[in-house]
């Protein structure tokens, strides 16, 4: 039953947009699941790049940073060893600390991209290429199901559906497959069909 839930969720919520793993905006920014044969246009390219950077920008925002001091003590405590750095492991702060810097870097891909001010085509597709990649990052994946999972800090509803909806769910699950969706995505339908352009 689980599995069957997550599996209509992920491909009825394609059209959502909600602010999370990269969603894939409003459907008119997505392309055709029946065209693998063109990159999709500039315009369309950059109306995406748009919806995915307001919705990773939403997200950023309900995310805190650490402070000085809770960086100096999640370092002290991994230094440490032993027990003390197992602990730190599965902090709220070390989750923090591994997922923040590839959402600011996210950010920057997508403001780029967003205002088409790559230099041309091809540092274009290196920029949605560092962006799948960054999507499916074990550490961008896994700290968002801890912080959404074990310390409540991602909402339900940061994810387009219900408290309810969430509890039958298998969370890890859900957030990978939004994770690898998304990113398989831009591979298919931008940065493949440009290389077969380019042999």
């Amino acid at each position: 039953m689980r599995t069957t839930i997550l599996i209509s969720l992920f491909l009825t919520i394609s059209n959502y947009t909600f602010a999370t793993c990269y969603p894939i905006g409003d459907e008119t920014y997505r392309p055709s699941l029946n065209d693998n044969s063109k990159i999709l246009g500039l315009n369309s390219r950059v109306k995406y790049a748009q919806a995915l950077l307001n919705a990773t920008k939403n997200w950023s925002l309900g995310i805190p940073r650490l402070s000085p001091s809770e960086r100096t003590w999640l370092k002290r405590e991994i230094d440490a060893g032993g027990v003390r750095r197992r602990r730190a492991y599965m902090s709220k702060e070390y989750s923090i600390n591994r997922l923040t810097p590839i959402l600011d870097k996210n950010i920057k891909i997508l403001n780029i991209l967003a205002n088409n001010r790559a230099k041309n085509t091809k540092a274009e597709i290196y920029l949605w290429s560092w962006l799948a990649m960054n999507i499916l990052d074990q550490n961008f994946i896994s700290s968002t199901v801890t912080l959404s999972t074990k310390y409540n800090i991602l909402s339900p509803m940061l994810f387009g559906v219900t408290p309810e909806i969430w509890r039958q769910v298998n969370e890890d699950q859900f957030i990978y497959h939004l994770c690898s969706g998304h990113s398989q995505d831009i591979l298919y339908y931008i940065v493949m069909p440009y290389l077969r352009n380019e042999e």
